[in-house]
């Protein structure tokens, strides 16, 4: 993800995947005033705690979210 801060406060941003009924978290990241991109490695599904399938990447929701 890109993400930048556009406010005097403190804000912190992580990856979220939900798959399924489950969700994971990324680590809290600053953010800076300038666009900066951002990376996680999400190795399992966290739905099945196994492998990614092709079914489980083609129906999982992804996207940032402001962690403070």
């Amino acid at each position: 993800m890109c993400a930048r801060k556009d406010d005097a406060a403190t804000r912190e941003v992580r990856c979220r995947v939900k798959s399924g009924a489950a969700s994971a978290n990324g680590a809290p990241l600053a953010l800076t005033a300038s666009y900066v991109y951002y990376r996680d490695i999400f190795e399992t599904d966290p739905n099945t705690s196994a492998a990614w399938t092709s079914g489980g990447v083609n129906a999982i929701q992804i996207g940032p979210e402001v962690a403070t």
